[in-house]
Formats: structure tokens, sequence, C-alpha cells
């Protein structure tokens, strides 16, 4: 049986959705209706090792993690496989996904291809000479003659399922399947994650990435997905303009105006965080978010990527929200913008029984009132080395935006909030050692700009 292909086109991108408050007035995406449709029906057709078994709970405490006990998955789940570094080769006697039956296919979309512009038009990062111009860049656009001078082509992305699901619609992501490229993270393969999730119009879907040595499982290149029908606390985490004073300094406000540093109080695991924009995730957030990469591999530094929906941070022009905001707080359920921003009209409820999964429903008022847009985080860490035990609690990128799986109800029961604060702290770069990353990263940022 084919593959279905799902063609989108860039209308179908959503860069602000509704609020949590408005949960039950989302209109699904096209994007979302095929892969949970798809998905359902591979789960009722028992393709599954099991069904979701999650059973999602609030710690106790101000930092509102959830917990979230599986009780099966830790033995029925696929064999981990065992990496001591970061650039470890695929061992072709080991699982990959090239192996797994048609039924886990659901189906696959097409996703620009522009490797091939970076290739022929980026220099090579370098810390030498002049970083601070930032006369080709304005507004983050990208000029658009450079942008429109080659002909488009593209590339498939899989969408096949996680056999052993941790959330409703947990599938893998992964980039030209047949291919097999390693487990480190392509400009790509970017790309696609960020567009995955520009796709979807529920305020709860997550795209997520683990690089070897922090969390990867499997030696074949993947992102995660899937939805919550629940707020994570890392929605609301707080960002700290990356280098601001530098930026006022050297005229270059509209460089690093996406671009941030996590705040550790909220996070408690150093990391980088990007606005996702109309102007950036075509080509500018991919290229910075890839040479970042690069650069810990370069260093063997492990690391792990988050693509959310959350608040837009401090210290960003609210002015074009006002409109929308102004019908949230009038309590009114529908939304549209001429410019496609919104596609939020007629919208029919949600029912709970539509989604089993669906978990917690309390809310925080943070994220309640203001339409979330999206976030990309980036978690340099210390390694994770040698073959996961799933029943052990460990800090993988889920558990880096509060979402904490436990496959044992001992361990389960046994943590509370300050344990699972020291866990995420344990993994964190010191703020030394995180203080020279963030030197590097700043001027790759920096040298990335100049080139576009």
């Amino acid at each position: 049986m084919a593959i279905p292909v799902a063609s989108m086109s860039e209308e179908h991108l959503h860069f602000e959705v509704l609020p949590w408050s408005q949960r039950c007035n989302i209109k699904l995406s096209k994007f979302d209706l095929l892969l949970r449709q798809s998905w359902d029906d591979a789960l009722k057709k028992g393709v599954f090792l099991h069904e979701v078994e999650s059973e999602p709970s609030r710690v106790e405490g101000d930092r509102k993690f959830v917990a979230v006990l599986c009780r099966n998955r830790a033995s029925q789940k696929r064999k981990p496989q065992s990496f001591m570094s970061i650039k470890q080769p695929i061992n072709s006697t080991s699982f990959n996904f090239t192996k797994v039956k048609e039924a886990e296919k659901l189906f696959t979309i097409d996703i620009e291809n522009i490797e091939d512009i970076t290739s022929s038009e980026t220099p090579e990062v370098g810390f030498e000479g002049n970083s601070n111009k930032c006369d080709n860049f304005t507004n983050g656009n990208i000029d658009s003659e450079r942008q429109h001078s080659t002909v488009p082509s593209f590339f498939k992305t899989s969408i096949i399922i996680n056999n052993s699901p941790y959330e409703f619609g947990h599938s893998l992501l992964v980039p030209e399947l047949d291919k097999l490229h390693i487990q480190s993270i392509t400009l790509n393969a970017i790309k696609m994650g960020i567009e995955v999730l520009l796709r979807s119009s529920h305020t709860g879907f997550r795209v997520m990435y683990n690089s070897l040595c922090a969390g990867a499982s499997v030696n074949h290149l993947h992102l995660h997905c899937y939805y919550t029908e629940y707020w994570l606390n890392s929605e609301a985490f707080r960002m700290i303009p990356l280098l601001d004073e530098f930026s006022s300094e050297k005229n270059c406000k509209n460089v690093l105006s996406d671009c941030f540093e996590l705040d550790f109080n909220d996070s408690c695991v150093r990391g980088f965080g990007f606005l996702i924009t109309k102007q950036n995730y075509a080509f500018r957030l991919p290229l910075i978010t890839h040479k970042i990469v690069e650069y810990f591999n370069a260093n063997e530094i492990p690391h792990n990527i988050v693509i959310i929906r959350g608040l837009p941070p401090c210290g960003i022009d609210y002015t074009a929200h006002s409109h929308c905001l102004d019908r949230v707080s009038n309590g009114q359920n529908s939304l549209s913008d001429k410019n496609g921003v919104f596609q939020y009209s007629n919208i029919p409820e949600i029912k709970d029984d539509a989604t089993p999964y669906h978990g917690l429903k309390d809310i925080d008022p943070k994220v309640s009132s203001i339409p979330l847009v999206g976030r990309l985080y980036i978690y340099p860490r210390k390694p994770l080395y040698g073959e996961k035990c799933y029943r052990q609690f460990l800090v993988n990128v889920t558990e880096l935006m509060g979402h904490l799986y436990f496959g044992d109800i001992d361990v389960f029961n046994s943590m509370n909030e300050n344990d699972i604060v020291k866990a995420l702290n344990d993994v964190s770069l010191s703020s030394g050692e995180f203080e020279n990353v963030k030197a590097d990263v700043t001027k790759i940022i920096l040298s990335c700009d100049e080139s576009l």
C-alpha cells in the first residue's frame, strides 16, 4: 500500500495559536487531522506494542512539573542502543527505521530543501575578523533577491509511529528515511521540525530532538512529536535577551532580537531560546541552530532541542497581538486575521471523549489568555553515556520541557519537586562552562547574520 503524501503550502502555517483557556475552541489544522486520524487508526489496528497508558499528574510545588507514569512502557519498549560519542557511526546490524513495518508508516511530507542554498552561499562560521557587521540584515528579513534566486527542491520526511507511545499522537519524524542519516540533526531536519510545529494549530503540539549521549535510543536521524491536552511550565520560561548590552552598543538589536538565554531559575538547565517568526523560520533560524549544533558536535557536547508553543517573551512588542487580545479578554471564541495568521472561526468544540488522553485540565494564568507563539530551545548538557534504563528517572528532552517520564511506580512515588530540580541541575553545564559556550554561540549567531 502506498504511503500518503501530505502536500501543504505556506498558507497552512500557524505562527500563533489559541491560548489554553480557549482549548475547546481549537480548529485542528489539516496536518493535525491527518496525523491524529492516521495515528489513531494505527492504534485501533494493533500496530503499537501497547496502548497509551500515560497517567499524568502535577508534581506538588511551585514549578508545576507534570509527572507521567507509564507502567508497562519500560518493559515493552524496544531495547535502547548504547552510545559513547555524539558522533558514533551507525552500526548496520542494529535497529534502524528502515526496518519498521509498513503499517508503522503513517504518511510523508515534503519540506523545502535549503541545504543546496547554504552549501554554495553560506561561508563557514569563523570567529576571526569583524563580527559586528549588521549592514546586510534588516528586521530579520533575508534579502528577497537572494531568497528567490534558486528554484526550490524538496526532500521527504516520513512520519512513523513511535510503537511504544508516551502520549497521544507520539510519532517520529524521519528525514529521508532510506538514506539512513546518523542521529546528528541536519539543517534540513531543523527546518522540518520548525515547519511541522507551524503546520499544527494545536496549542499542545510538541516537537523534540535528542542527540546521541543526550537521550537518543536509536542512531538513525529522527525527531519526536506528540500532543498534550495540558500546559507545560516550559511554555512560560523567562528568556533573557542574548547580549542585550552588546547589541545596544553595536547597533545590532535587529540581529539579536529573537535570540535569548533561558532563565536558569525557570529552566533548571542552562540553554538558549529563540522566537519562531515569519521572518526567520524558513532560513535564518534553521541556519543558526545548525551552526550551533555543528559547534556542539565539534566539541563533543551532547544537546537537546525543544520546539513548542510559548508566551511571547518580555521585551517583545506586543502591539501585533493587540487585536486578538482584546477579543480574548472579551470572551469571544473566534479569531480571524486578514493575513491568515489566525484561522479560527465557527469552531466546533473538541469533546474530551475525542481526546481520551487529555490528562490535566488546570491552566496556568500566564498561558491562559495570550495567544502562544513558536519557541525553540537548545540545551547543551552533560552526557548520558551507555545504555539507558527506562525504570530509572533520566533527563532526556521531554524532562527539559517539564514533562517527566517515569517507568517505575516506586521511583514515581518517591521523587518530589526538589529531587526533580536536582536531577535537572545535574545534567546542566556549570555557570562557567555555559558562559564559555555562550560566548562562542553569540559569535556563531553574529557570523551567520553577516552571511545573510
